[in-house]
């Protein structure tokens, strides 16, 4: 069963470690703290990931993913795919800095980032801070958009910030950590548009 519950109620879930459901404006969520091992692990679990599939992570801002990288160049590609994307559809996957505080995430060598663009999961991460999220389906099933959808597909009770219809593709997936840019996932942005931004900047 899906059971909504307002953002006070769900940063009370996500500090005992919980998973919850959020709405993007693309497709809805599965979220949990990105400084829990134990909430990454119940995502990984909730939606039968191979662990070798990294999951993203949410933040509220540009200057908040800043901080979790020290390769200078990519900083520079990050600030202006940022200032031109962000908030919305595009995961920056970027390498790690040796001290990025995200203890989940500590034995990656990269980490994709997001920055939403939907108001009641800004708010939220604005309140809690970084959330790991992957969308809200079993893997390799389709993403759903609306939290009715959601029925059914996981063993226990959900709880959902309900944000009403998400509309759109999953995001667009870009890698900077090698040395050409590159597409890890076609989404609503293309390559073309990253690299015009990226060249005329």
């Amino acid at each position: 069963m899906i059971l909504t519950i307002d953002i006070e109620l769900a940063v009370e879930v996500l500090n005992r470690e919980g998973v919850i459901m959020v709405p993007t404006e693309t497709v809805y969520g599965l979220a949990g703290d990105a400084n829990s091992s134990k909430a990454v692990e119940t995502i990984f679990a909730l939606k039968r990931r191979p662990l070798e599939v990294m999951l993203p992570v949410m933040i509220k801002d540009l200057d908040t993913v800043l901080s979790f990288t020290d390769d200078e160049r990519v900083k520079a590609q990050l600030r202006v795919l940022g200032e031109a994307f962000w908030p919305g559809p595009l995961t920056v996957v970027v390498p790690k800095a040796g001290n990025a505080p995200l203890e989940a995430f500590k034995g990656q060598q990269t980490i994709g980032f997001r920055c939403p663009n939907h108001p009641q999961l800004l708010a939220l991460l604005s309140v809690f801070g970084p959330l790991a999220v992957t969308s809200a389906n079993l893997h390799g099933q389709n993403p759903i958009q609306k939290p009715e959808e959601g029925e059914g597909i996981f063993p226990d009770d959900i709880l959902c910030i309900d944000g009403g219809m998400c509309h759109g593709q999953p995001s667009t997936v870009v890698s900077l950590a090698g040395d050409e840019v590159e597409i890890m996932r076609a989404g609503p942005i293309s390559l073309d548009q990253i690299m015009n931004v990226l060249i005329n900047k």
